[in-house]
């Protein structure tokens, strides 16, 4: 129960974390925040499952593993997004600042660009190593890249940029992660009658 407790602290932890990135347009870029933070939260889950990677290792194994990881956990999202497009009472459209339509190919790009880094970042703690912080600022930038050319929209870029990506990783880092140091912490804590007290 404890595991099925944090697994599912962890995945909320990553909805809230997107929900919150795109609250400016709950409607549309908070359901689609959520639902890619809640898919990448469980893509932690995939990444902790098995055998953990080497301390320090970052060869063609984790590499692998990254990609069995991400591009699933990106797919499903992107799925999602589509299905919650189609069921969404306030239809996305156009907007004195940007176009909310929903366009295939760019957020399908942004989904699979922010798996990949925040993913990979993940794989890279866990392994004992320091993540590349500066995937956490050139992913999203080529994420709002993409999203600002697939719409036609190059003046929306910094908005899309600092309203949106920037936002959506930093919360989903700092959500998850604070969830999962809680969870760790409490998993090393000793039993009672174990440890400095114990009679």
């Amino acid at each position: 129960m404890n595991t099925f407790l944090r697994n599912l602290s962890i995945v909320a932890a990553g909805a809230a974390a997107g929900f919150l990135s795109g609250a400016l347009e709950p409607a549309v870029y908070g359901v689609r925040g959520a639902i890619l933070g809640a898919a990448l939260a469980a893509g932690t889950l995939f990444l902790n499952s098995g055998r953990p990677p080497n301390s320090g290792s970052t060869g063609g194994k984790n590499l692998r593993q990254l990609f069995l990881t991400a591009v699933p956990a990106a797919l499903g999202a992107f799925l999602l997004i589509v299905l919650a497009d189609r069921l969404l009472p306030v239809r996305p459209g156009r907007d004195e600042i940007l176009d909310t339509a929903f366009k295939p190919l760019p957020v399908f790009a942004t989904c699979l660009l922010l798996s990949a880094a925040l993913l990979r970042g993940c794989q890279l703690r866990r392994a004992g190593a320091n993540p590349k912080w500066h995937w956490f600022v050139y992913a999203p930038a080529a994420a709002a890249l993409v999203r600002t050319i697939g719409y036609r929209e190059m003046i929306a870029f910094p908005f899309c940029l600092l309203v949106g990506a920037y936002p959506f990783v930093v919360f989903w880092l700092l959500a998850v992660g604070l969830v999962e140091a809680a969870w760790n912490r409490q998993r090393r804590q000793p039993p009672p009658g174990v440890g400095c007290g114990a009679a």
